[in-house]
């Protein structure tokens, strides 16, 4: 290579440890009991660099690294080595300005072009590609000598993350190594642009696997576009672009012609903004980032906001007539997601009357849908600040006028950092996420970790926009709930002679929520409260359709569909551990909510693998009863937990009769509403039968009226 251009890299040990995935003390171990290792070829110090070549063909020849894994590693390795020579600053603003230029351009200085041809010829194609020098033109040219091998190193970088995107993330990543403090400032943790994405287009995703139920009906992308046809996302404070490069990778492929609009009002931010978004999805995006410190009144109103509020915005009505702003900017069908300090947002201001009043007026007038407060650490420069997201919807649906859904997060990320590292793996926010994306749809929450709230309520006894403790909102809010329920079985009652709701349920909102103790099944069973039997395997050709009821997974998760198999009984013989089930047994099996549970309740039936059998014994008779068991199972068991780990509440003795009270007299209510369903729909098929063959003609039936 030609002198200049050439950057001749060196490996330490512990770098050469890094490329192989070993230890450092590996790779002495290497050099003491292999003679074909390569020696040094430099000392500084007590420190000895190798070549990296040969140390290269040792390891692919020695079949310790794959040589294109190898490579790929490297070409990371030379890029972020080079990082720590350039000034602080200057490398990240000419690294991504050579990846947006690599994007655009094949005119590519190859290895053994001299250092003043290759700068020139990068610094016409920047011309070219960028005529206004609006992003990448003023980096290029005022490139220093040693830019011609950073772009040498580039190109290898690039092919190594497979696209330009990638290599632009992972090069504005090194800020914090850098100590890029001007980035570093704007840069959220990833996992929270993860999750104020999500919260944003989580109703426009087209994914069928994903969580999020999407109401086509109501909510389709042709609904969501500008005048002009456009799918508009905007950041009024996009800072380095991140979320909006973010929205765009999130984006579905079925939104036709989206737009991506910010502001920002720092020239150096605004440039690498530009850059980052023109390779976000692969690049060809429409994007406009302008100047300023807000948007302009002239560009199209969007249909989705994702921001966070500007350090500068500390003072709370400073943060609230922000949140006014972009509020008054969102038109009909549209919703915006805005995360600023949780000081102003969701803290406690009943001290602060005029900001508690400022406050929440405007959540009503805001529109605001949600209030989620975050773990400390989503601004990593400052890992003290505490934040919190304001989601808001326009318009808001008559059920969710005069309340809002309150979510607290803080404390999710003790015992492993919700929102931290590279990926986004936080349970709490994604069920946090996900009963904030169903509300929308009058759907039912999932989870519970986002609450309803009456803002009124609010008003008058809770200071801050956080929920109270889950097991206070179980209290109120589900005693409600059931005695709504309560009301609508006694209006049944009524017409069926069911005893009335207050003559077997009495329930009342604990003062002093306590959680029961729990126990395992497995621990249940060791002590002998319960009984597990296990699933018979039957053979294919023994099942048929009449003879002894099979109980499978299908049949417990569906047990409409108990009858449709059958185990021959003249083949019971051939499985001496066949042994059939006993009125009050649960069958219970694998799904994937966690466990499903049916209660037998007369018994003489085989459960079949995947499904078992939990058989309360003599010890747990005064603590558990069948439908109380299948009840809980349904409750407790998480998605892939196994059965012998699901912890269970167990109830004092004296709590059992009540309860068992209680579900005792649902059950004989569901069996008779099944009987009387069933009785409708076989009078449903009768009528439809006659009516299509000509049988059967209905006359009109005469009522009697009465007079008033």
């Amino acid at each position: 290579m030609t002198s200049g251009q050439n950057p001749n890299p060196l490996l330490t040990a512990a770098e050469i440890a890094g490329l192989a995935g070993v230890q450092k003390d590996v790779v002495h171990n290497w050099r003491r009991r292999f003679g074909d290792f390569p020696e040094p070829v430099r000392r500084q110090g007590q420190t000895q660099y190798f070549a990296v070549e040969p140390v290269l063909e040792w390891l692919e020849r020695t079949g310790r690294i794959d040589p294109a894994e190898g490579r790929s590693e490297l070409a990371r390795h030379n890029v972020s080595a080079t990082a720590d020579t350039w000034p602080r600053g200057d490398f990240i603003d000419a690294a991504t300005a050579l990846v947006a230029l690599h994007h655009r351009t094949n005119a590519w200085p190859d290895p053994d072009t001299p250092a003043p041809e290759a700068l020139a010829r990068l610094a016409d194609a920047a011309d070219e590609a960028d005529p206004d020098d609006e992003c990448l033109y003023s980096e290029i040219a005022g490139l220093p000598s040693e830019g011609a091998a950073l772009a040498v190193l580039l190109h290898a970088f690039i092919d190594a993350w497979w696209t330009h995107e990638d290599a632009c993330e992972d090069i504005i990543a090194m800020h914090r190594r850098l100590g890029d403090t001007a980035i570093a400032a704007v840069e959220l943790a990833d996992g929270a642009k993860e999750f104020l994405v999500r919260l944003a287009l989580g109703d426009v995703a087209d994914d069928p696997s994903a969580p999020v139920i999407v109401d086509r009906d109501e909510l389709t992308v042709d609904d969501l576009t500008d005048d002009g046809g456009q799918f508009v996302i905007a950041d009024p404070y996009a800072g380095s672009g991140a979320l909006l490069a973010a929205a765009a990778r999130r984006l579905p492929d079925g939104v036709y012609a989206p737009r991506f609009v910010g502001a920002v009002d720092d020239e150096r931010l605004l440039r690498l903004a530009r850059r980052r978004l023109a390779v976000a999805a692969d690049g060809g995006l429409d994007v406009q980032i302008f100047h300023g410190d807000d948007l302009p009144d002239d560009i199209a109103r969007p249909d989705r906001v994702v921001t966070a509020l500007p350090q500068r915005l500390s003072d709370p009505e400073a943060v609230f007539d922000a949140v006014d702003r972009i509020s008054l900017r969102m038109p009909e069908a549209s919703s915006a997601v805005v995360l600023g300090p949780e000081s102003a947002l969701a803290a406690d201001l009943r001290g602060q009357s005029k900001l508690e009043h400022l406050r929440l007026r405007l959540l009503a007038q805001a529109s605001a849908e949600a209030v989620v407060s975050l773990p400390d650490g989503q601004i990593p420069i400052r890992a003290a600040h505490k934040t919190a997201v304001w989601v808001m919807r326009k318009p808001l649906p008559a059920y969710c006028r005069g309340r809002v859904l309150l979510a607290d997060l803080r404390t999710d990320a003790l015992g492993g950092a919700v929102f931290s590292g590279a990926s986004f793996t936080s349970t709490a926010a994604d069920e946090a996420a996900e009963d904030i994306l169903t509300w929308r749809l009058r759907a039912k929450r999932k989870r519970d970790k986002a609450v309803p709230f009456e803002i009124e309520r609010l008003r008058k006894d809770w200071g801050a926009l956080r929920p109270p403790p889950r097991a206070a909102v179980a209290g109120a809010a589900r005693v409600a709930d059931m005695l709504a329920i309560g009301t609508r079985l006694d209006a049944l009652a009524s017409k069926d002679g069911n005893a009335p709701m207050a003559a077997w349920l009495d329930p009342r909102a604990a003062t002093a929520p306590v959680r029961p103790q729990t126990a395992s099944i497995a621990r249940l069973r060791s002590q002998r409260y319960v009984r597990v039997v296990p699933g018979l395997r039957v053979l294919e050709e023994h099942v048929s359709d009449d003879g002894i009821l099979l109980l499978g997974a299908e049949e417990v998760a569906e047990p409409e569909r108990i009858g449709a198999r059958c185990l021959d009984r003249l083949a019971l013989g051939a499985y001496q551990a066949a042994e059939l089930t006993r009125p009050g047994d649960v069958v219970v099996a694998a799904s994937r909510e966690g466990q499903d549970a049916w209660v037998d309740v007369d018994g003489a039936k085989l459960a079949v693998r995947p499904a078992r059998v939990i058989r309360i014994g003599p010890r747990g008779e005064d603590r558990l009863t069948p439908w109380l068991l299948a009840a809980l199972i349904r409750r407790c068991a998480k998605p892939g937990e196994k059965l012998a780990d699901v912890r269970l509440p167990i109830l004092a003795p004296s709590d059992l009769a009540p309860t068992a009270a209680a579900l005792d007299a649902i059950a004989r209510r569901r069996e008779r509403a099944a009987a009387e369903l069933a009785a409708l729909d076989a009078l449903t098929a009768q009528i439809a039968d006659g009516l299509a063959d000509g049988t059967v003609d209905l006359e009109p039936v005469m009522t009697e009226t009465k007079e008033d």
